[in-house]
């Protein structure tokens, strides 16, 4: 078997065609969409880049694989290792993912700057091949990308049983892509929300690194370094052009995804080969007041993609299971009929994906987490969100959030207060998982994160202060102070 991984970055899965946005941001994935299964409840475990690609490459969650943020504590990958009498060896029960499949005859080979930009080794020590073709670290543009896939798959495509994982990092932003792509998007009427009643709301630099009054305080910027992106969200127009880059992007990876497809189809092997098409994490676009940013665990950020078009398998099937995207680990195992190792942490959908069956498969309840900009994890019972934060890092986060995603896709009345048995029921789910996730293992990586000082990362309490005052953001600055001085958490 041939298999294509299409890793798009920071894709949300309600910008494409298939998911129904009215936009034609992807006409080429939502070809390959109705060719297969799409899921429209797709999670990622842990986000935002490292912790999701470190789940999906260990087929662990980040409490098992020591990786909930980006570097230093919280982000030492835990090797899944067995002691013997002389060494110690790569354990049979939680193999590194492409390793197994390397261990059953396939090539497996990867083209992304990913473990270049976040300095992880262990993400190109699991294939047989890791093509990190330039010096830029994650700035490669979609079509430079798409030229290192399609050389490989000029030489490698006709042999039998690979996986080529292929990742753009469009749309991530800063949005690179010629301008003509955010002119094509702009011919279409943008999103309903956030209006301007709610973007009023936002101008409040308070509310964290990335608010719409400071769109680009990561690097102290005061204007977007590229001419696709506004300086701030301070208006609806300005919010427009956001989104029509954002858009734009999209597109951008969609026509570099239809030119790999394209050689697919010229060398003879388009049919017989299958197409995972995915993403790590979504993207925030006004979502607790923050923009073109990934910085918690709510649904913006941690909903995603998945795509399976797997040759003899169901098509033109749109699932609700409540599934993981790193289930696509077993998952590929299972398709494959390959023996079934005992310790990842994810489970087979292949019967979705065999039968086009939803209820074949898919959980209850998913548990996530995010610990580079804040801790949290979060309980997702639909309709029912649940979000614990254990520390909120520069943001205004409570301790407790439930969010009633029915009436509230957005995520803007916490109903704690108005919920209390809900609340109760899902503070307790949480509770046994993580009693449960924990047994055995080493100590929880949120816990490192929180003992290292915070999820302060990129920007740090000191820095963000003089920030805000620089742009003479006095009242916000002593609100900010007064947080950090509160001992939250």
């Amino acid at each position: 078997m041939r298999i294509l991984y299409i890793d798009i970055d920071t894709l949300r899965p309600d910008h494409l065609p298939i998911y129904g946005y009215p936009r034609p941001t992807a006409p080429t994935i939502s070809a390959i969409a109705r060719e297969g299964v799409w899921f429209t409840a797709c999670y990622t475990s842990d986000s935002p880049c490292v912790p999701a690609r470190a789940a999906l490459v260990s087929g662990r969650m980040g409490i098992h694989n020591g990786v909930v943020t980006h570097w230093g504590p919280g982000a030492n990958f835990r090797w899944p290792l067995t002691e013997t009498t002389w060494d110690q060896d790569y354990s049979q029960d939680a193999p590194l993912f492409p390793r197994y499949l390397r261990q059953h005859g396939y090539r497996t080979a990867t083209v992304s700057s990913f473990g270049d930009k976040h300095q992880a080794p262990w993400f190109g020590f699991a294939w047989s091949e890791s093509h990190n073709f330039t010096l830029k670290r994650g700035n490669e543009d979609a079509e430079e990308v798409a030229r290192e896939a399609r050389a490989w798959l000029a030489q490698h495509g006709r042999e039998e049983n690979w996986l080529l994982h292929v990742h753009f990092w469009d749309p991530h932003k800063n949005y690179t892509m010629p301008p003509h792509y955010v002119t094509q998007m702009a011919r279409y009427p943008a999103p309903p929300w956030p209006d301007a009643r709610t973007l009023d709301r936002h101008q409040d630099p308070a509310i964290g690194p990335g608010s719409a009054a400071d769109f680009w305080a990561w690097g102290d910027r005061r204007v977007s370094p590229v001419p696709t992106m506004p300086d701030a969200i301070t208006t609806v127009d300005y919010f427009r052009q956001l989104i029509d880059s954002y858009d734009g992007a999209i597109r951008y990876a969609d026509e570099a995804v239809a030119q790999i497809l394209g050689d697919l189809r010229g060398l003879g092997i388009e049919d017989e080969t299958a197409i995972i098409i995915a993403s790590d994490h979504g993207e925030a676009f006004g979502e607790h007041g923050l923009y073109a940013q990934h910085a918690d665990a709510g649904r913006a950020v941690e909903r995603v993609p998945l795509i399976v078009r797997w040759p003899g398998a169901a098509r033109e099937v749109a699932s609700d299971a409540l599934v993981y995207l790193q289930d696509i680990v077993p998952t590929i195992v299972d398709l494959l009929g390959l023996p079934m190792p005992p310790g990842w942490d994810f489970q087979s959908v292949a019967s979705i994906i065999r039968s086009g069956n939803s209820s074949a498969a898919g959980r209850r309840q998913l548990v996530w987490g995010h610990g580079l900009y804040v801790c949290q994890r979060a309980l997702f019972d639909p309709p029912w969100l649940y979000l614990r934060t254990y520390h909120p890092g520069l943001f205004d986060w409570p301790e407790e959030s439930l969010y009633a995603i029915d009436r509230d896709p957005h995520e803007t009345e916490n109903r704690v207060a108005e919920e209390p048995a809900v609340a109760s029921r899902m503070r307790g789910d949480l509770a046994r998982w993580l009693e449960e996730a924990s047994q055995g293992n080493e100590r929880d990586p949120m816990d490192e994160v929180i003992a290292s000082g915070g999820p302060y990362r990129y920007v740090k309490p000191g820095p963000w202060l003089n920030h805000l005052r620089a742009m003479g953001w006095e009242a916000a600055a002593r609100r900010v102070e007064q947080r950090l001085r509160s001992g939250t958490p």
